[in-house]
């Protein structure tokens, strides 16, 4: 009893400053005003690629821009490539800042929880399969970005794992987007360059796992091979 209210009162400055944040985050989503493909060109026009960085990443911690928009804008602008690129790299800060403010102010704080559903995302489990997870998820444009995000920091799953699984998973369809905001209404080019970055995007993670799979079978042949021998 002494230990639980130890545990309690220690926690209680997170928890405080973890409802205050929810609070201004709602109160920043519900003031902003409507931003359309328009403003965010002439933001990113003005203040160059930083600034699709730094809008992805705010869109993601907030939730008020729509990081597909920015995606297409900065294509628009920079190329499939460059633009695809920022856009991965703004959503990697951004989910880094949403997992790391839900970490520190969460995950203690949700420890001790006996609710079915936070038990069971607190509780450990499989590294690989908490990352297989997040990289699935990542693949689909209609699973909230920001909330997989902030979930995932109060589970057991290592930062670089998250990380990891977070860039590979949205290289498809950040590249995507850039591809056919480089079209810009050519749909045999916007085709061509949606599927060519497509492909490439998923050959990386698609090598990862084929050269796993080379080493499991490697390492279970090698007994037999030096009987052999």
């Amino acid at each position: 009893m002494v230990q639980t209210m130890q545990l309690t009162l220690k926690n209680l400055p997170r928890a405080v400053t973890l409802i205050a944040l929810i609070g201004a985050m709602v109160a920043a989503f519900l003031m902003m005003p409507d931003v359309d493909p328009g403003q965010i060109r002439e933001i990113v026009g003005h203040a160059g690629p930083a600034a699709v960085v730094l809008l992805v990443a705010v869109g993601i911690v907030v939730s008020p821009i729509p990081s597909g928009v920015v995606a297409i804008v900065a294509g628009a602008l920079y190329g499939t490539w460059w633009g695809g690129g920022l856009t991965v790299l703004g959503a990697g800060l951004g989910a880094s800042i949403a997992f790391t403010l839900s970490r520190w102010l969460g995950r203690d704080v949700l420890k001790g929880s006996s609710l079915p559903g936070v038990s069971f995302l607190v509780r450990a489990r499989s590294q690989n399969t908490l990352m297989a997870v997040v990289f699935a998820t990542r693949l689909v444009p209609f699973v909230s970005f920001d909330a997989i995000s902030y979930v995932a920091g109060v589970t057991p799953i290592a930062f670089w794992r998250f990380l990891v699984a977070t860039v590979l998973g949205t290289m498809p369809v950040c590249f995507a987007f850039a591809a056919l905001g480089e079209a810009n209404g050519d749909a045999q080019h916007g085709t061509f360059l949606l599927l060519l970055s497509i492909g490439v995007t998923l050959l990386l993670p698609s090598a990862g796992l084929a050269i796993r799979a080379l080493q499991r079978a490697f390492h279970a042949l090698s007994p037999a091979l030096a009987h052999r021998q």
